[in-house]
């Protein structure tokens, strides 16, 4: 990759950074008194950078909330606040992103307490944390790049709009399906099985793609195109709340698509997610399955399956922690993928019975999407799964005659001894490379993300760069001048500066031009309107926020830019 890069150096007073908080003061009281929560408590922590790469464009983020509710003490002189009891709002947790989406909701517990998980796009991306309370008032805090944190810990207040929980009145006013979730929070007011939803990309117009190569143990991952077979897949889940006010997941459903085949081997393709089972325990729950095959007839197996039907153990030797995995297969064979001009769809809803299922004891999405190869007899998975110990017949239909790799010594990487995975999932719907067409050659930025084992190029599988001559070659590496650019952090009002970059020539002829640059920081803004062969202009404005314990701002601060040629070499 034909790089340069700027230094920033800071100079004179600390920067003081935070999680950029959104105003905390909630005024209430007599005229002229100001009454303010107690400050947060945070403690959050980020990504060692240790962990190992599994190729995710999908990181789990912990929440561990604890929220406390307060009021104005009504027989003091309004200037004192009293705490009241953690169950009085009801409340609710929502995260949204960029774009207003729903990332996550949930209950907070009867103590207070929130004790959850969710999915986020490896990408980073700034979002907002909303504690909802009925009766109460709205509290957002805003999270620069919060997938960069494995965990959000932190204690929040939330104050009365005036009205103490025994003034809300009875439940029915308020809570009209009796599932402890007011109807204004609740998606489904009228229905006591749920309560939230979400859904798994989070746009309704978007997909996850998951592609394989299919020569496992057979061989290297093949040409690295990534298209022997491609499906997409969203996941909804609804839960609700259990008698005790813990948050229960009620039922999952899946919608499939069969996009792409190219490889000859035929494959079953199927979903399986991690499930932790108590000895004697006995998984209640109902399985449902319809689908359109190429010929575009419907069909659905009916009746409803027993959710224990699609049980399996998860085989020795066993470092996942999950004891079992419930396995639904969806198409039986890829190779229809490829005939009569139409793709396969399939829709998938599992149901949990009574009270659900506890969300702590199912893995979270994107789960685990595997194909078995009938030509091999190995299930191929995402790099961390474990392979498969069987996989159910559905009735009347025998599916699974021999499964190879759960009789292979592990461990099970699904990885190829040059550092490729054997199948590769990304969060939006995606453009595969061309047959014979390795996957880094058209997702030039896909080499930096593997070789940094993560740390960059986050968003690579949105840059496909289609029709590349293999022999064309990119261009020298461009010059930045200066070489640092200084900036006075006592300087609290925005400073600008500008830089050169000189295109260096191309051994083709071909045009350069600056294709994108790292992002940085929120507080350095690059104008994008002279991005060229021209000067470039910087803006940094550094905020005057409250300090995050444990933060430490950089010295200095590397953003590169790269460029390609006119003919798409980078």
């Amino acid at each position: 990759m034909k790089t340069a890069k700027y230094v920033i150096v800071a100079m004179g007073l600390v920067l003081l950074l935070s999680s950029c908080f959104m105003s905390n003061p909630w005024l209430s009281g007599g005229e002229g008194d100001s009454i303010y929560l107690p400050p947060d408590v945070i403690k959050d922590t980020t990504r060692s950078g240790s962990e190992p790469f599994q190729f995710e464009t999908l990181l789990p983020v912990t929440l561990d909330l604890q929220i406390d509710f307060y009021e104005v003490n009504s027989t003091g002189d309004g200037s004192n606040l009293e705490e009241i009891a953690p169950d009085a709002g009801r409340a609710v947790v929502v995260i949204t992103n960029s774009k207003g989406n729903i990332v996550y909701e949930g209950a907070v517990q009867a103590d207070g307490s929130l004790d959850a998980q969710l999915v986020l796009p490896a990408d980073p991306e700034d979002m907002v944390l909303t504690v909802k309370g009925y009766g109460f008032k709205d509290r957002s805090v805003k999270i620069s790049d919060l997938v960069n944190y494995s965990k959000i810990e932190r204690k929040m207040g939330l104050m009365s709009e005036g009205l103490s929980a025994k003034e809300l009145g009875s439940p029915e006013s308020w809570d009209s399906d009796n599932d402890m979730v007011p109807d204004v929070y609740d998606a489904f007011p009228n229905d006591p099985d749920y309560a939230f939803v979400l859904r798994y990309p989070d746009d309704e117009d978007e997909y996850m793609t998951v592609a394989y190569e299919d020569l496992y143990l057979i061989d290297a991952a093949g040409d690295a195109d990534y298209n022997d077979f491609l499906a997409k897949y969203a996941i909804t889940e609804k839960s609700k709340l259990n008698k005790d006010g813990k948050t229960m997941l009620s039922s999952i459903e899946g919608d499939i698509t069969a996009e792409v085949k190219i490889a000859g081997y035929d494959h079953l393709f199927g979903i399986a997610f991690g499930f932790t089972m108590e000895p004697e325990e006995v998984l209640d729950g109902k399985f449902t399955l319809t689908y359109f095959g190429s010929d575009g007839v419907q069909r659905q197996l009916d009746p409803d399956f027993d959710l224990a039907d699609f049980l399996v153990p998860i085989p020795e030797p066993n470092d996942s922690p999950f004891t079992h995995k419930v396995v639904v297969p969806l198409f039986g064979s890829t190779a229809a993928a490829t005939l009569g001009g139409r793709k396969p769809t399939a829709h998938f809803e599992v149901k949990f019975a009574s009270d659900g299922i506890d969300r702590n004891k199912i893995q979270l999405a994107p789960y685990d999407p595997f194909i078995y190869v009938w030509n091999t007899h190995y299930d191929i998975h995402l790099i961390g799964e474990t392979p498969l110990s069987g996989i159910p017949d559905l009735p009347g239909i025998k599916l699974i005659t021999q499964l190879k790799s759960s009789s292979t010594s592990g461990p099970y990487t699904f990885m190829d001894g040059e550092g490729f995975p054997w199948s590769l999932l990304v969060p939006v719907q995606w453009q595969h490379p061309g047959e014979t067409q390795r996957i880094e050659k058209v997702y030039p930025f896909f080499d930096g993300w593997r070789k940094s084992k993560g740390a960059g190029n986050t968003d690579w599988y949105l840059w496909y760069l289609s029709n590349m001559d293999p022999n064309n070659e990119p261009p020298d590496v461009p010059v930045l001048d200066p070489d640092s650019l200084e900036f006075d952090r006592t300087d609290r009002t925005p400073q600008e500066a500008k830089f050169d970059i000189t295109l260096g020539t191309d051994p083709d002829s071909d045009k350069p031009v600056i294709l994108d640059w790292t992002d940085p920081p929120t507080y350095i803004v690059v104008d994008e309107n002279t991005v060229g062969p021209e000067s470039h202009k910087m803006i940094v404005d550094f905020p005057d926020v409250s300090d995050e314990p444990g933060f430490t701002p950089p010295e200095t601060l590397n953003v590169y830019f790269w460029c390609l040629d006119a003919e798409g070499a980078p």
